[in-house]
């Protein structure tokens, strides 16, 4: 019978113990899954966005062509404000450019303003935050913003 009771006196509270903690870590997690799932969907449509508009002169990597096309990884054009990046896409991009070291100019950026403003956040936001990048991701009010001002 003190076996039980002592048992008892040790179960009952560590159970209530580890229930709790169990319950609140499992809400933390859930509410970082939701967070990290967003995240990548955003970056997914922005991966598939980036293939479809800009892989051919970017090239997968992110690291252009030579001469011809700028790279974007580690391009502080991509990772500065985003309003410069917004403004470039919608108006595109003519003339030398030098980017870490290196001139581009040889080949003309044209304007993507026919993209949705979703569709340019989207894209940004992932160029912002591949091959090392590292920036803010950028919303649709914001090229909205930017397209207004046009």
């Amino acid at each position: 019978m003190r076996r039980i009771f002592i048992l008892a006196v040790l179960i009952v509270p560590l159970s209530l113990a580890f229930g709790c903690k169990g319950t609140t870590g499992e809400k933390e997690v859930a509410n970082k899954q939701d967070s990290s799932v967003m995240e990548q969907g955003t970056i997914a449509t922005g991966q598939n966005e980036y293939v479809k508009y800009c892989l051919t002169c970017h090239q997968p990597d992110g690291n252009g062509v030579r001469s011809q096309f700028p790279p974007l990884a580690g391009n502080v054009l991509v990772t500065g404000p985003a309003d410069t990046l917004i403004r470039i896409v919608l108006s595109g991009l003519e003339g030398p450019i030098t980017v870490m070291g290196q001139q581009y100019g040889t080949q003309i950026m044209p304007a993507q303003n026919y993209l949705t403003d979703q569709q340019i956040a989207d894209v940004l936001s992932y160029i912002r935050n591949t091959w090392g990048n590292k920036a803010d991701a950028v919303n649709a009010e914001e090229v909205k913003k930017i397209r207004g001002e046009r």
